[in-house]
């Protein structure tokens, strides 16, 4: 049966793989272009030549008869016979050749390909992309399925600002009755803001939506629209409030502010039941990540519960001899103890990363612990990286390369959850420590004071589902940056007291320990790091001693 596969996930990073593991095994197992093929979508605005979004066959010559020109052009033909994957410089190629939109061609691969590789949105967002695949019943595969929770949070959580609202209403409407209605909206926010979530919020998603189509008709004759074009996207949120108003769960929680700006919108607590009803349109989801903390908590969050879900964790890939973690329990790091451990964590990193030169990173929960520690470092100006706030493309690659290319030991400090702490590959000697300052808790806000009251009416533990899972997946995240390869040898150390208590200790990787969590408590850890890199150093010397050759099993369980 012809059943395709779609590969979700959050990074172009993992595409790449996820594109030369399939054209790897599809070639290692004698398959042809055309009998098995692949496509990576990218998105509309890298895929759009022209770069104006004007996607509208009237107005833009690449879509102007699209289908039959690609037909003439055997465009579509030219890309499957090409090769295994056809990936977004490939599709770039062909459709410039044709004189056909890119973007465009690609979603036309999507029908005959065997496997679709994309972002997560693509299945999983708003209209998404790849619905047409339920009636064939796609397996999707999400990888990095720890990021899902949050993305559809911030899908469900719809939110019209009052300083939106006061932007449009000094702009000339595009069409007659857009003003008159954003009049009626302000006055409603400044009234009675919770009608625009009650019995009213039907009659105005029905107004929302026939303006659009009369506006969609008037920018067909004068023209394409914008991208994110703010007439469009209102009508869209007002519609999108209608539907979270008629749902009812108690799980979207009605707010009347956002990041400091007033308005009305619903803040999502919990999207494990939206999930479900994505999960049970495909044939099957399989959802993999090196930092489900817990198999039980992401079965119940990611919309698994009740729909019998096999559970599996996979022997760990990285040989047991290759790695030394520890956790320090010698200083605290709780938010009343920071400012007193900035001087004793930095003479831990001098400690450590003195024990064998070379390339670490460092971990904070926020930038301005990062500067607290940062500045008892001063003698190691020149040797230290820092990430900055609001840091742009260019800065963290160039980043990233200097400790790819460097020989001389470098110290990177960055934040969980960041750039630097996910989703990046720092093979060999390119990192050989990860050092990781306090479990990775979220920020205290209203935001998490909701959802940690709502798990626990829920399930009992309020502060496990808001606080606990999300801070110690950010730690897991980090610490892996150091084993890439099975070859990859270096040291994971966690600083904080905390992670040798409970609940953190239990949260702990399985394959970090032979039996008990407790083997990784250290006060000093030099010694032991001493011990470790003398043995690697050892064994190198050795004939035919080149450590971790071998993987070990550790745990598989169903």
């Amino acid at each position: 049966e012809d059943v395709p596969l779609v590969f979700a996930t959050a990074r172009t990073s993992q595409q790449r793989l996820a594109a030369s593991t399939f054209v790897e095994l599809a070639s290692r197992s004698g398959v042809e272009a055309r009998e098995l093929t692949a496509v990576t979508l990218a998105n509309k605005r890298e895929m759009c030549p022209p770069g104006h979004l004007g996607c509208h066959p009237d107005h833009c010559p690449l879509l102007a008869a699209f289908y039959e020109r690609d037909r003439r052009e055997g465009a579509l033909r030219a890309v499957l016979e090409q090769s295994l994957h056809a990936g977004p410089e490939q599709i770039r190629t062909a459709a410039k050749a044709a004189g056909l939109c890119p973007y465009y061609l690609s979603l036309a691969l999507c029908a005959p390909a065997d496997v679709i590789i994309g972002d997560c949105n693509y299945v999983y967002g708003p209209g998404s992309t790849l619905s047409h695949f339920e009636e064939r019943g796609a397996v999707v595969v999400v990888d990095e399925a720890h990021q899902l929770f949050d993305r559809m949070r911030d899908h469900y959580s719809p939110f019209l600002s009052r300083p939106r609202l006061n932007a449009l209403a000094a702009t000339e409407p595009p069409i007659e009755g857009f003003g008159r209605f954003v009049d009626e909206l302000l006055t409603r926010l400044d009234a009675a803001p919770a009608s625009l979530l009650g019995p009213h919020s039907s009659r105005l998603a029905r107004r929302a939506q026939q303006l659009a189509l009369k506006y969609a008709v008037e920018r067909r004759r004068s023209g394409p629209f914008a991208p994110d074009d703010p007439w469009l996207d209102l009508a869209g949120t007002i519609m999108h409030l209608r539907d979270l108003s008629l749902d009812g769960g108690e799980e979207f929680l009605p707010v009347h502010e956002r990041d400091g700006e007033p308005g009305i919108g619903y803040l999502c607590l919990d999207p494990s039941r939206m999930l479900a009803a994505r999960h049970r349109k495909s044939r099957g989801t399989i959802a993999m990540s090196a930092t489900l903390t817990s198999l039980d908590h992401a079965r119940e969050t990611l919309g698994f519960g009740n729909l019998d879900p096999v559970q599996l964790a996979l022997v760990s890939p990285f040989p047991a001899e290759n790695r030394c973690v520890l956790t320090v329990r010698s200083v605290g790091t709780r938010y009343r103890e920071r400012a007193r451990s900035h001087a004793r964590i930095a003479e831990l990193l001098v400690g450590i990363t003195a024990v064998r030169p070379g390339h670490y990173a460092v971990y904070f929960p926020s930038f301005r612990y990062l500067e607290g520690v940062r500045s008892h470092l001063p003698f190691l100006d020149g040797r230290v990286v820092v990430q900055q706030p609001g840091m742009t493309r260019a800065g963290q690659a160039a980043m990233l390369e200097r400790l790819r290319v460097d020989t001389d030991p470098l110290l990177l400090l960055a934040v969980l959850g960041g750039r630097f702490a996910e989703g990046i590959d720092l093979a060999g000697e390119a990192l050989i420590g990860s050092i990781v300052v306090s479990p990775g808790l979220p920020q205290v806000c209203f935001e998490r004071a909701a959802m940690r009251e709502y798990f626990a009416r829920r399930t009992g533990n309020g502060f496990a589902h808001a606080m606990l899972h999300p801070g110690m997946q950010r730690v897991v995240q980090a610490a892996g940056r150091v084993h890439r390869t099975p070859r990859d040898r270096g040291v994971i150390i966690l600083l904080g007291r905390r992670f040798s208590q409970r609940p953190y200790r239990g949260l702990l990787p399985r394959h970090w320990y032979r039996e008990s969590p407790d083997e990784l408590v250290v006060d000093d850890p030099i010694p032991r790091l001493r011990a470790f890199w003398g043995r690697l150093a050892t064994e190198a010397r050795s004939p035919g001693g080149e450590p971790g050759s071998s993987a070990r099993p550790e745990q598989i369980s169903l």
